[in-house]
């Protein structure tokens, strides 16, 4: 058993005119490689994804795109990117999910989830340079809010370990996380922080490693050959557990 994450799937099932070759020959045929590095994941498995899974624009445009997701041999937690427009409520979202007969798909909507004695939560997150610029400002402190509802939920029903996901990098410059996101990551005892959103030239520019304790992984699919990258391994006995909200 264990937990994976692997972000930027950039679906296009349903939106037959989004090839994301363009960006690259790396993203040749990228949903076969997509599909080929998933295989070898296992049931009792989680795959944390977090941000940038479909160009659809409305959630019944996004059916066959979360339909390959679901068909990943696991667990998968989503949470919402800066291209996910077709995110919508986490009520509808469950719903559809429902409707749909996804079972192994879970969304990270200001909630968190459990796996065994690990919390898994997550945000979108948002660049801020600290310049002047209202609506950067608001959108980033709002994400602040998002990030602390997760990880207070958690840290009120007795999780002590915790796992991040979040789709902006938690660092501007590439050398060190925000600080804002840092201290708050910190306050909850936040163990890893998994995150994608870069790509191309701009991945040279990425933070990955440890910085006061926590350790900070970037999963871009491309970046990582598209296969899930290994965040940490569960003892046998420890179960996946429900929502927590």
């Amino acid at each position: 058993m264990a937990i994976y994450a692997l972000s930027d799937f950039h679906l296009y099932l349903s939106m037959k005119d989004k090839p994301m070759d363009i960006f690259g020959n790396e993203w040749d045929n990228h949903m076969e490689k997509l599909r080929l590095g998933c295989q070898s994941l296992k049931e009792s498995d989680v795959l944390l994804i977090p941000g940038d899974i479909s160009w659809a624009m409305y959630l019944d445009e996004a059916f066959e795109d979360l339909k390959f997701i679901e068909e990943i041999p696991c667990k998968k937690i989503i949470s919402k990117g800066n291209h996910d427009y077709w995110w919508t409520s986490h009520k509808k979202l469950k719903e559809y999910l429902d409707k749909c007969g996804f079972a192994t798909i879970s969304f990270l909507h200001n909630n968190f989830f459990a796996y065994g004695d690990i919390a898994l939560c997550g945000n979108k997150g948002y660049f801020y340079t600290g310049l002047e610029n209202t609506h950067d400002r608001q959108l980033y402190e709002r994400e602040l809010i998002r990030m602390e509802l997760s990880l207070k939920e958690a840290e009120l029903l007795g999780y002590k370990r915790k796992v991040f996901q979040t789709h902006y990098p938690p660092s501007v410059d590439g050398i060190n996380p925000d600080a804002r996101i840092s201290e708050i990551l910190k306050k909850y005892g936040v163990e890893k922080c998994v995150y994608g959103h870069i790509h191309g030239r701009t991945q040279k520019n990425h933070f990955e490693g440890n910085f006061e304790g926590i350790e900070y992984i970037f999963v871009s699919c491309e970046y990582l050959g598209f296969k899930p990258k290994l965040v940490l391994k569960q003892q046998e006995e420890e179960l996946w557990t429900e929502e927590k909200k």
